[in-house]
């Protein structure tokens, strides 16, 4: 997800056009495009809402994970 935190400065056109732009571009690795406002909050609930679809939409969400994987993790 690409997140654009100015989106109070934007027009919602503007946004679209943003995002738009940038998943076809890099469309591997942006799937999805959100417009937040880091100053009001607004659109953080929509964001959550993605975040959330996407998490319940992928297949490792619950997977048991190895314990030595965890201690890695832990190591970095």
């Amino acid at each position: 997800i690409l997140v654009g935190t100015h989106g109070d400065r934007v027009s919602s056109d503007q946004s679209k056009t943003i995002g738009k732009t940038y998943s076809e571009k890099y469309r591997r690795e942006i799937t999805q495009f959100a417009a937040i406002s880091s100053e009001t909050r607004s659109g953080i609930s929509n964001l959550k809402k993605q975040l959330i679809q996407i998490a319940n939409e992928n297949q490792l969400v619950g997977a048991l994970v190895p314990q030595n994987y965890i201690s890695f993790e832990k190591q970095l």
